[in-house]
C-alpha cells in the first residue's frame, strides 16, 4: 500500500527468533475484506454459516473485533451490519393480479406479510427456507360482500 512503511518488532521471549516486519494496516482494509469474505459466501448455496473469530478488539486473529474496546464499531461492524440489515433484506410491495397472486424474488429467511382488502387488513409470519424452492405462501383475507 502506498504510503506505508514497515517496522520491525522482535519476538521477545523466543531466543533466536528473526525479527518480523509489521505492516500497519488502515482500519478500513480488514473491514473491506469481511465484507467481501462475506458477499462470497453468502452467494454460495453450499455455505450454511460463517464464524467470527473475536467480536472484541484484540480477540481473536490480529484485528479482527467487530468492536473497540469502548463499545464503538469498527469499519468490519459497519458494512456488516450494512450488508445483513439493508441489502440483504428484501422489501416488496405491489398489488396482487387478478389470481389474486403477488410474486417477487427474496432472500430465504422469515417474512412479514401484510395484506389489505378494503377495510380488511391483516398480517401474517411466513418462513421461507432453502428446501422450500419455489414454493408459494397463502395469505386469505375474509372480506366482507
Amino acid at each position: 500500500m502506498k504510503g506505508l512503511r514497515p517496522t520491525t518488532a522482535a519476538l521477545r521471549g523466543w531466543p533466536g527468533r528473526p525479527v518480523v516486519p509489521v505492516i500497519p494496516v488502515p482500519e478500513a482494509v480488514p473491514g473491506d475484506r469481511a465484507a467481501a469474505l462475506y458477499a462470497l459466501c453468502f452467494a454460495h448455496p453450499a455455505v450454511r454459516a460463517i464464524l467470527w473469530d473475536g467480536f472484541w478488539e484484540g480477540e481473536g486473529a490480529a484485528g479482527s473485533g467487530l468492536l473497540r474496546l469502548d463499545f464503538s464499531p469498527r469499519p468490519a461492524h459497519r458494512y456488516l451490519h450494512k450488508l445483513i440489515n439493508i441489502v440483504w433484506h428484501t422489501r416488496a410491495r405491489g398489488q396482487t393480479n387478478r389470481d389474486g397472486r403477488f410474486r417477487f424474488r427474496g432472500f430465504f429467511g422469515d417474512y412479514r406479510v401484510a395484506a389489505q382488502a378494503g377495510e380488511t387488513a391483516t398480517t401474517a409470519l411466513a418462513a421461507c427456507r432453502a428446501t422450500d424452492g419455489t414454493a408459494p405462501f397463502v395469505l386469505r383475507l375474509a372480506v366482507a360482500s
